[in-house]
């Protein structure tokens, strides 16, 4: 990192990873170029059981964890979320077991 550069960390939701690999497309390969050298990408384990759930070859299995293992500016997180973040976003409304989980490791 050079002085005074902001790094952007960001975390994708598996709908994202699981349209663009169902549909190949060519901007899912742009996005996830793109993230680097100014962005770090970091998803929770739950997303990628997600993602991997929704996936139907191996093909794709790999496509999706291709980041993952060639990119340091991808990580899969496996630290637990504290539960004060889970609940703040449940009380705004959110699903506990899916989106409350995803804002609460956003923040």
């Amino acid at each position: 990192m050079r002085f005074g550069m902001l790094i952007m960390r960001i975390c994708i939701d598996s709908c994202v990873f699981i349209r663009g690999i169902y549909t190949n497309a060519k901007d899912f390969d742009q996005i996830i170029a793109a993230i680097a050298p100014n962005c770090q990408l970091f998803i929770p384990r739950l997303i990628t059981l997600e993602v991997t759930r929704n996936l139907r070859s191996t093909l794709q299995i790999k496509k999706f964890y291709l980041p993952f293992s060639h990119y340091p500016y991808a990580t899969i997180v496996d630290d637990l979320v504290p539960y004060e973040f889970v609940n703040k976003y449940i009380e705004l409304g959110l699903r506990e077991k899916g989106d409350a989980f995803i804002g609460g490791f956003a923040e």
